[in-house]
């Protein structure tokens, strides 16, 4: 079973990064694991609870770090069912709480649970460059392999029906596309592969690459789940107004290509999502 770690910290839009969270983790099949990461002096142990396992606090803790342990675990657990009351019948949900940074303890939560996702809300509108490549966002994508989505402050949980993969054709997108179609079928969603040809010289290139992708999964009929578009023009402008067009519910890509995406991050497009556009991003890191 696959496992998706949602980080929650109660500041706005927790409970709306917690519902596509559950969202997620309901058709995916997978186990939800919701932990919050508190302030202490040194990073504490975890400590971890679910409906059917009795709890682990007391070893080898002070009394003093019980009291917060379980306070901090009656408060994401009392969150969590209020935020999510309507969706937790029958889901596998586990409660996790701790001292210190989520970058503290993701590599060991990585190893434990093998995380197929990381979900986490975003704090600010700041450039979306800035949130992906030089905050708390970039250093957790740095320290875990797993995709990470990320909500933005105002967004508002909806359904996820379209998602839009923005791909340069590196050889690490098809492991992206392998996951998103696996996502794609259990959320009974269509993905969308969409390449931005800005040189007009570049588009036969571009457009064989992309036959060579949907001849790829045409045997199995999964490009009936997909659609393929390479779009000529300015690159932030051709993305941004594909999305808007498509009225996508995520939008994904992978951050390998550096030279690629640090001119989309660097982008009017990026400013445009970061303060307007209210859907969550999927990261993929190669």
């Amino acid at each position: 079973m696959e496992t998706i770690l949602c980080l929650t910290d109660y500041k706005a839009n927790s409970d709306q990064t917690l519902l596509f969270a559950l969202h997620l983790a309901r058709h995916l099949q997978a186990q939800l694991v919701c932990a919050h990461f508190f302030e202490a002096p040194a990073a504490t142990p975890m400590e971890e609870e679910d409906e059917n396992t009795p709890s682990r606090a007391g070893k080898l803790r002070s009394p003093a770090s019980n009291e917060r342990h379980s306070t901090e675990l009656q408060r994401l657990k009392t969150f969590v069912k209020t935020s999510g009351s309507d969706t937790l019948a029958a889901m596998d949900v586990r409660y996790l709480v701790a001292g210190g940074s989520p970058l503290e303890h993701i590599p060991s939560l990585s190893r434990e649970y093998d995380l197929a996702l990381i979900v986490m809300g975003m704090r600010n509108r700041a450039r979306l460059a800035d949130r992906l490549f030089g905050t708390l966002a970039r250093k957790m994508i740095d320290k875990t392999p797993c995709p990470l989505l990320l909500v933005p402050p105002e967004a508002s949980f909806r359904a996820v029906h379209r998602i839009v993969y923005a791909t340069d054709f590196g050889y690490k997108n098809l492991n992206a596309i392998e996951r998103l179609l696996r996502w794609s079928e259990a959320l009974d969603s269509q993905l969308y592969l969409v390449h931005v040809s800005e040189d007009p010289e570049d588009n036969p290139w571009a457009a064989s690459q992309m036959e060579k992708i949907k001849h790829t999964y045409q045997t199995d009929n999964e490009a009936e789940r997909m659609q393929f578009s390479v779009l000529e023009g300015e690159l932030q402008t051709a993305l941004e107004h594909f999305v808007e067009t498509v009225q996508s519910d995520v939008i994904a890509l992978t951050t390998h290509t550096r030279g690629y995406w640090e001119k989309w991050m660097a982008s009017s497009l990026a400013k445009d999502l970061a303060e307007e556009v209210e859907i969550p991003l999927l990261v993929f890191r190669e």
